[in-house]
């Protein structure tokens, strides 16, 4: 039997070469049409017998231990070429390397892609200047080559921030030095490595009835719970294909008493909570107030459009089924996506761009949202012009007359929209006295379903 190594599945992604047509789509299909998201990616991934055999590694006694996510951010060392020589242009440095190419970084976002202690904090990894700090015509003054990489003297300083602290400001004054190593710098060669860095490019298969019905989606529970090359592999086959199967799934954990639905979840991450709570039953209730707690037929559809955010997963734990009929059934709408821009593109374009409504107005609910049933990624090929109008936008944010200040005292609490009211603090000393807030986030689909009840209600 063929035993893949994680190194193994690793270059399986990075070496994978046959092209598939493109599915950088996030698909809404309501009740038969409903929504979701899904990678993007452009290559079909071929595992060999990867699909039919996993391994087991040492066991974890921490199932937050994700080792195995390093596999998938980083590339193999020992396959990155070298930078043989750098040079200068305008507004780019060229780097040349050993395997006979070129890769061009814009001067702007070098400066503003600084790793040092002075532009990263170091223990929290945040940026400690804005973007819209990076000066427009900044160049170097000096660039070399050291053996790890590339070191650039930069001959302008930030421009100034009111949000910026004086001290952190100073600190990236003129002459400012940025070390760049030859992994990050490969890192973002190209829009692939990018896209591979960042997860987006890793490959999919489009599939039918007959391919899925080929491959080996089956996991066992236990395995899956204690092995994180165990859990990996379902990982993949989830990403790959956008299903997979466990068997032997408890209804209660021996150990702890959790659902075991509940630690399938929590193997991977955090259960969200929505109207209908952190996990719930699908069964037949007399009198239902939603479709899938009947014995009705449910066509193929997504959960939860409704949701600004709708989950990215969905875990089914079967417990009991006697009845006759009642087969879950699947079909991969990449597949159907990419046979309509193929067959009917006219009708592809169109889905991209007419939004449609979904709604939930039932027990004591009104959830409301509108979507275009096909998402496509955008372009983001203007680097000069981006930082130009990031530029443009935070002069206006961080004006005196747009900021807003008070001092919360104790027992006070403030609620805000994260995704228009912008926020921060001025600094304060630590040492004389304590500072303590406690936070939490609300999900705005939940908000608004609130607030239509209430004003429903009057």
């Amino acid at each position: 039997m063929y035993v893949p190594s994680i190194n193994s599945l690793k270059n399986a992604f990075y070496n994978a070469k046959s092209k598939s047509l493109r599915s950088n789509q996030r698909i809404d299909l309501a009740k038969n049409l409903k929504y979701s998201t899904f990678p993007r990616n452009n290559e079909l991934l071929r595992f060999n017998k990867l699909s039919s055999y996993y391994t087991l590694p040492q066991k974890i006694n921490n199932h937050h231990n994700r080792q195995y996510g390093k596999d998938y951010t980083t590339y193999n060392n020992s396959s990155i070429p070298k930078i043989r020589n750098i040079t200068t242009s305008v507004d780019d440095l060229i780097v040349n390397w050993s395997d006979n190419t070129d890769s061009r970084y814009n001067y702007i976002w070098l400066r503003d892609n600084c790793n040092c202690a002075e532009c990263i904090h170091p223990t929290s990894r945040q940026k400690l200047h804005s973007s819209a700090q990076i000066p427009l015509n900044i160049e170097p003054i000096s660039t070399m080559m050291y053996d790890e990489g590339i070191e650039i003297l930069w001959g302008k300083e930030l421009l100034k921030n009111i949000s910026i602290s004086p001290s952190i400001s100073s600190k990236n004054a003129i002459h400012h030095k940025s070390l760049f190593t030859q992994n990050f710098l490969h890192s973002y060669k190209s829009k692939r490595n990018i896209s591979s860095k960042r997860l987006n490019n890793l490959p999919v298969s489009h599939w039918d009835a007959a391919l899925i019905r080929s491959k080996n989606l089956w996991v066992e529970y236990d395995h899956f719970i204690s092995y994180d090359r165990v859990l990996l592999h379902a990982l993949i086959q989830i990403w790959k294909y956008g299903l997979v199967f466990l068997r032997n799934v408890p209804e209660f954990n021996s150990l702890d008493g959790k659902a075991g639905i509940i630690k399938v979840v929590e193997r991977i991450g955090s259960l969200q909570n929505t109207i209908y709570g952190n996990i719930w039953d699908v069964k037949s209730i007399p009198d239902s107030r939603n479709i899938a707690y009947t014995a009705l037929e449910l066509g193929l559809h997504m959960d939860l459009l409704y949701y600004e955010a709708s989950p990215g997963l969905q875990f089914l734990h079967c417990l009991k089924n006697t009845v006759n009929g009642g087969q879950s059934t699947f079909a991969d709408s990449f597949m159907a996506v990419t046979r309509l821009q193929q067959q009917h593109p006219k009708d592809y374009e169109i889905l991209t761009k007419v939004p449609m409504t979904f709604h939930y107005i039932n027990d004591g609910h009104f959830m409301h949202f509108n979507r275009p049933v096909i998402v496509v990624d955008q372009a983001n090929d203007s680097m000069v012009e981006f930082y130009r109008a990031f530029q443009q936008f935070s002069s206006l944010v961080e004006a005196p007359e747009s900021r807003f200040e008070l001092l919360l005292k104790p027992g006070e609490l403030t609620i805000f929209v994260n995704r228009r009211v912008l926020h921060g603090r001025r600094r304060f000393d630590a040492k004389s006295g304590e500072r303590h807030l406690k936070g939490a986030y609300l999900d705005m689909s939940e908000f608004k379903d609130r607030l239509r009840t209430l004003l429903m209600n009057e």
